[in-house]
């Protein structure tokens, strides 16, 4: 490979990710600077070298830009249908809701999640969908799940889910008792089995209807166990693949999450860290902490709260703030 054509690599890739716009101002000057290098040294091998390494690294970075450019015009072509979109009513029974729950503290399973439960009961009630992902958190807690499964066979998918997961985690040498955080355990949940017993009534208390894989869109109505990590980048997307046309997302230290096609609502467990957060929070159950709201009462507003934002009525902080955290669950590393 001579020099005049590794050059000659080394500009087209710069031209590319100029015509996608993915190119700085100073890297161009630095891409600029290091082109006159081999002119003025041309004689020096040394440089030689290092232009076919860098020949490579910009051969690779070429393929991702033009990736990224061909992804982002094939997406431009779409937007003219996109736009022919416009909002419909349609009966609640229609709403698929996804629940979820990270940086959890003491309050979370008594205050928020019976809340966000109440309110998925109050949806299954009405005809509607609630996702439940997070497998890790149903450690120590799937027998309950199991018990409200409709029938032996949903039972026993239950149960295969966690212990699918459990090989899985064990295959990178985790365990699923690894799961709660120094910022759960700081709240007072010390071990998976008491963060499982909160986090699975998210769900509410009818009967579980089935199981679905990862992303995958439920067959049936009512409540449906989705395989998914605990890790909130990771499972809010796959909720939202999955069809959850709005998230709740409950918190007890607070989180900033949100997503690009799906508002997510945040529900705080207590009053302190909502009002310390009023700006990335929706609602707050801190209430049945303070005795000033019961469980029903709160779960009745998250309810409202929910069909507002998906009518379009109000939207969510992070639809606001524009937060838009998005990754796929790759199974190459464990998250739990």
């Amino acid at each position: 490979l001579g020099e005049p054509q590794i050059l000659g690599q080394m500009k087209q890739a710069v031209r590319d990710a100029n015509v996608a716009g993915t190119l700085g101002t100073t890297l161009h000057q630095l891409f600029q600077r290091s082109f006159a290098v081999p002119e003025m040294w041309s004689g020096i091998v040394v440089l030689g070298l290092i232009g076919v390494v860098l020949s490579f690294i910009f051969q690779w970075a070429q393929r991702r830009v033009l990736r990224w450019y061909h992804g982002l015009k094939e997406v431009e072509k779409m937007l003219p249908e996109v736009n022919k979109c416009e909002r419909s009513e349609f009966p609640i029974s229609e709403l698929v809701l996804g629940v979820k729950c990270g940086s959890s503290d003491g309050f979370s399973g008594i205050s928020a999640n019976p809340s966000l439960g109440y309110a998925s009961d109050m949806l299954v009630k009405s005809g509607g969908t609630v996702l439940l992902t997070e497998v890790p958190e149903f450690c120590g807690a799937e027998h309950i799940l199991a018990n409200r499964a409709k029938d032996a066979t949903v039972g026993r998918k239950i149960y295969a889910m966690v212990d699918w997961y459990k090989e899985y985690a064990s295959k990178f040498g985790g365990v699923l008792g690894q799961n709660p955080s120094t910022g759960n355990k700081a709240g007072g949940l010390l071990n998976i089995t008491i963060k499982s017993l909160g986090a699975i009534i998210k769900a509410g208390t009818t009967r579980i209807e089935d199981c679905v894989e990862y992303a995958e869109t439920p067959k049936v109505r009512g409540i449906n166990l989705m395989q998914g990590p605990g890790y909130d980048q990771e499972s809010t997307p796959g909720l939202v693949a999955a069809g959850a046309t709005v998230v709740v997302f409950t918190t007890g230290n607070g989180t900033t999450i949100g997503n690009a096609i799906a508002p997510v609502l945040k529900l705080a467990s207590n009053n302190r860290v909502f009002e310390k957060m009023s700006q990335d929070l929706d609602i707050s159950a801190g209430g049945v902490i303070d005795g000033t709201e019961s469980i029903a009462e709160v779960g009745e507003r998250l309810f409202e709260y929910v069909r507002k934002t998906a009518s379009g009525e109000i939207q969510a902080k992070a639809e606001i703030l524009k937060h838009r955290e998005f990754q796929f669950w790759a199974e190459q590393t464990v998250s739990l």
